[in-house]
């Protein structure tokens, strides 16, 4: 059937327009199904069906927009059809936009020529008797014109129109087929088909460029003999104390041993580090990798593979900052990811959450209210349809979008569990998802062996939360003494921001948001000091949001737990501390070896700095300057140690 119809199209179309092979395919199995599905339909108009009844009301319908004229006459196979056997009536497929097809002048003029001609032959109207000939306005698609009831006088005839009881299901009210649920949603997936189409071609089409389409030589290998980085002072991730007389030894992604000083290596590449620092690569826990170097306005209004390439600049600028890995908690990195895994562009190890997943008014909800209401023929939002966000709600919406991110990659799945400071609809008090919503998002990454992390503020969603099993607590800066002691009791997770109120805060635009951000900046104070008083598992990160000014600050903002912790405590917490959360994901882990530690086996992320930052550990807030060699899965990134 799918051969047939596009031989329809390729070889009877014979308007002006030419032929658009590269839809063909696509436009013939639309047919096909929708031939498939008015197989038990008759549609019969006998020669008797035009009357006076009839050219006094007219068999046009001026009814509702059909997003797609893809239904249009191939449904027609009755073989009393007006239409019968005219191929024509999936021809316009080929050459047209099904969202626009329909509404084409040279469509409705073939339409009605088509109408009229067999009109003519078959039951003798001639055109004078017409009083549509040129006054008639086709409406959406066929189903709409001949859904019309045509009535006869005296004379007993009707348009008879039935989809047969299997396929009943995609009537709607007093509309046909082609307006029901059912079929508006797949005409939507045609739709968005055709835009991935072009937005696919043209990738195609740069990658197609000399230089473009390859691996890129710097990321594409380690190197093919062993590096020995000597003459260091050694922070291994736990210890808070160098360790001096040894070197490192890295083959291939791994660091494969810690060698005496006066020990030689056969084959190895030796790299002087001049008696500087050499510690972990960093980690933060806490990263919007697509969200983090791009402004607001610009990630609402630009193009989406724009903001792909702004993330993929922003991505090697990262792992430049001494960040070798970080904790992605929103956003469609899962591409971004898959390029820096492959070597294609520089960037660190990220663990990936997909979609935010929130309920309708929720925190990840960023419609604007001219959106709404929400109904079953609406489409996704922008901000749904990149990845951003997921809007579910009930248990069942819930576990079909946790579902749809681990089947993305998502090595953890965040949720929305309370209000925010930045949005704009939900005040920061609210409480977001039942129990049993939320319990099902649990549910569904245990499933997987993985975990859910939950945005909460407030005692009251920090204390569901816990109860319907979430591992960590994201932000959690306005909770009581009481409720962080349930953190710790539970063994969950608490990922800390250092969202205070001084120079380095993004300031909100309106007075109900700075007067959020000083409730929060109040409350990170608390919330540090009780996480140490009741030895809560915490984990550190930055959450910079569309702010490209920010990113800079990454390792300047994370310094600033220096004001409750040790140096020490602070670069652990920052290398093998957050590796311990990353390592949460269980089975989902992207990277399962040892991360955040400088031993044999674990990954080769390291970084040499000029200086002590046991000392100083200001060091990492400057890392052009201090940072002379950055490593990551055994590549070296940057090297200016002879500089």
């Amino acid at each position: 059937m799918i051969a047939t119809a596009k031989k329809a199209i390729a070889g009877q179309y014979s308007g002006t327009a030419p032929v658009d092979h590269r839809l063909m395919h696509m436009a013939a199995s639309v047919a096909a199904a929708a031939i498939c599905a008015g197989r038990k339909q008759a549609a019969r108009v006998p020669a008797t069906a035009v009357s006076a009844r009839h050219r006094k009301t007219s068999f046009v319908r001026r009814g509702g927009r059909s997003a797609c004229a893809a239904f249009d006459g191939a449904f027609f196979s009755g073989r009393s059809c007006a239409l019968e056997g005219d191929r024509g009536a999936v021809r316009f497929l080929s050459v047209m936009k099904p969202t626009l097809a329909c509404r084409r002048p040279a469509f409705q003029s073939f339409l009605r020529r088509a109408f009229l001609r067999r009109a003519e032959g078959r039951h003798g109207l001639a055109p004078a008797e017409n009083p549509a000939t040129s006054s008639v306005q086709f409406a959406d698609c066929f189903l709409c014109i001949l859904h019309e009831t045509i009535y006869g006088r005296g004379r007993g005839c009707a348009l008879l129109f039935r989809l047969g009881r299997k396929y009943r299901h995609l009537t709607h009210g007093g509309t046909c087929a082609c307006h029901s649920p059912q079929a508006q949603q797949l005409f939507s997936r045609i739709d968005k088909g055709l835009s991935r189409r072009s937005v696919l071609k043209g990738i195609a089409a740069s990658l197609a460029v000399s230089g473009l389409g390859g691996v890129s030589p710097a990321f594409a290998q380690a190197p093919a003999k062993p590096i020995l980085l000597r003459n260091v002072n050694i922070f291994d991730g736990a210890n808070g104390r160098l360790v001096e007389g040894q070197g490192v030894l890295v083959e291939g992604r791994l660091i494969k041993a810690l060698v005496a000083s006066a020990d030689t290596v056969a084959d190895a590449d030796v790299i002087d580090c001049g008696g500087r620092t050499l510690m972990p690569g960093m980690i933060d826990a806490h990263w919007h990798s697509i969200l983090a170097g791009i402004s607001q306005m610009a990630a609402m209004t630009a193009d989406i593979p724009y903001v792909h390439l702004v993330a993929a600049q922003e991505a090697e600028r990262t792992v430049l900052r001494g960040f070798t890995t970080v904790r992605d908690v929103g956003g469609p990195a899962f591409a971004l990811k898959r390029a820096i895994d492959e070597g294609r562009i520089a960037g660190p190890r990220i663990y990936p959450s997909g979609a935010m997943i929130s309920q309708t008014s929720g925190h990840g909800d960023f419609r604007m209210r001219t959106s709404l209401p929400r109904t079953s023929q609406t489409g996704l939002d922008i901000t749904e349809t990149a990845g951003i966000a997921a809007i579910a709600d009930g248990e069942a919406e819930v576990l079909r979008r946790v579902r749809e991110q681990l089947m993305l990659g998502a090595s953890q799945i965040k949720i929305m569990g309370g209000g925010g400071v930045s949005s704009a609809y939900d005040p920061i008090d609210v409480l977001q998802y039942s129990e049993t919503e939320m319990k099902a998002a649990v549910s569904a990454a245990s499933d997987w062996g993985t975990y859910v992390c939950i945005h909460a503020y407030t005692s009251a969603a920090v204390q569901r939360a816990l109860k319907c099993g979430v591992k960590s607590i994201e932000h959690g800066q306005l909770v009581d003494e009481e409720t962080a002691k349930r953190i710790a009791d539970s063994g969950a997770w608490w990922s800390l921001q250092p969202f205070l109120n001084d120079e380095d805060a993004n300031e909100k635009p309106t007075p109900e948001g700075r007067a959020k951000q000083q409730q929060v900046a109040q409350g990170t104070v608390n919330a540090v000091e009780w996480s140490r008083k009741y030895n809560v598992k915490v984990a550190l990160g930055t959450d910079i949001l569309f702010s490209p000014a920010g990113t800079t600050t990454q390792g300047k903002q994370l310094a600033k737990f220096a004001r409750w912790y040790d140096n020490a405590d602070v670069l652990r917490l920052l290398t093998s501390g957050n590796a311990e959360l990353a390592g949460l994901s269980g089975a989902r882990n992207p990277y399962p070896g040892k991360l955040g530690r400088i031993e044999a086996g674990a990954y080769a992320d390291i970084l040499v700095i000029d200086g002590n930052p046991l000392e100083d550990i200001s060091l990492i807030a400057d890392p052009e300057r201090t940072m002379k060699l950055i490593m990551k899965d055994g590549r070296i990134h940057k090297n200016t140690l002879s500089a």
